[in-house]
């Protein structure tokens, strides 16, 4: 599905989900999730000027719904992303010298 006006491509979305969930090289899965949070940028502004037009009398429903939708999915997917890479990571033990020794 496409929207004219979104300025995101949602082929784009799924392309960084996967390379941001299954690439094996911690760098670009990082710069995935970043590119991935731009997006979600633009497709909140893209959200707010299609509920303007709505507002104002345009007819932008489809688009407000649509734009809505992949808001909530990629949200959902980042928070997941998120979590994951942080189960990831491995935990550092505190140095001797750390205030947690103390």
């Amino acid at each position: 599905m496409s929207v004219a006006s979104t300025s995101v491509q949602l082929s784009d979305i799924s392309r960084l989900l996967v390379l941001a969930d299954h690439s094996p090289n911690p760098a670009e899965r990082a710069a995935a999730l970043e590119q991935l949070k731009a997006m979600q940028v633009v497709l909140e502004g893209d959200l707010r000027s299609a509920e303007t037009g709505v507002l104002g009398g345009i007819n932008r429903t489809v688009e407000v719904v649509a734009l809505r939708s992949a808001l909530t999915v990629l949200s959902r997917e980042l928070k997941l992303l998120e979590a994951a890479e942080l189960l990831r990571t491995p935990l550092r033990k505190p140095a001797k010298d750390s205030p947690v020794h103390s």
